[in-house]
């Protein structure tokens, strides 16, 4: 006989425990069927006074009553078992996932404060040397007094921005708050926290300072 140790079961092997005892429930209750219908035959139509077939069959049938009630405590405990994985296991892919969303905004952040200083410094440049047009093109001046508006506000911006990101990494780990990073589609059931409204007093709106084009009219000669 197969040995079975609920403590190192697995789900799939609770499951197919279940399973196994439901197909002995409706067996048992065949049998129990079958035992009452010949001890039921055998008080009409058989020889009463055969004590031993009737002992017999009252035991064939107290046998048949007792598997019932026994496999259905059997088969409560392990749907408490199985349910009991299951949290188990739905605790920790959560767990995981909130550990790996709290390294992916983690390596976010590292990256954007990787590419700052360079950002700034190709932002400042493209507009110092834009500068030394002096305005020979208005486009060109717009173009320069746009990326340095642009490289300020950012440079400023984005510490707030990331040090309120950085913040918030323990708790996703935690699973005090969740995210979702990419493109990928949100697991159904898992709702994003909504982030806390800014404490600091930038509008985030794009600066102001950007040249607006206009295509130069065409001589009809008219």
């Amino acid at each position: 006989m197969k040995l079975f140790s609920k403590r190192n079961a697995t789900l799939d092997q609770l499951k197919e425990r279940l399973t196994h005892l439901e197909v002995m429930r409706i067996d048992a209750q065949i049998a129990l069927d079958a035992a009452l219908i010949d001890r039921q035959n055998h008080l009409i139509e058989g020889d009463v006074n055969d004590v031993s077939v009737t002992e017999a069959l009252q035991t064939r049938l107290e046998a048949a009553k007792s598997m019932l009630p026994g496999l259905d405590d059997a088969m409560a405990t392990l749907g408490i078992q199985i349910r009991d994985k299951e949290a188990a296991i739905a605790k920790e892919q959560g767990r995981a996932r909130a550990e790996a969303d709290a390294k992916a905004l983690a390596a976010v952040i590292a990256n954007v404060k990787g590419a700052l200083p360079a950002w700034l410094a190709t932002a400042r440049e493209m507009s110092e040397l834009l500068g030394t047009l002096n305005n020979f093109h208005f486009q060109a001046g717009g173009v320069a007094n746009y990326l340095s508006a642009v490289a300020n506000e950012s440079e400023v911006g984005l510490k707030v921005v990331l040090d309120d990101l950085s913040a918030a990494v323990a708790p996703i780990a935690n699973g005090v708050q969740k995210i979702t990073i990419g493109k990928a589609p949100a697991v159904a059931g898992d709702a994003v926290t909504p982030a806390a409204p800014p404490k600091d007093v930038f509008t985030y709106s794009s600066p102001v300072h950007a040249p607006i084009y206009r295509a130069p009219l065409k001589d009809t000669g008219q």
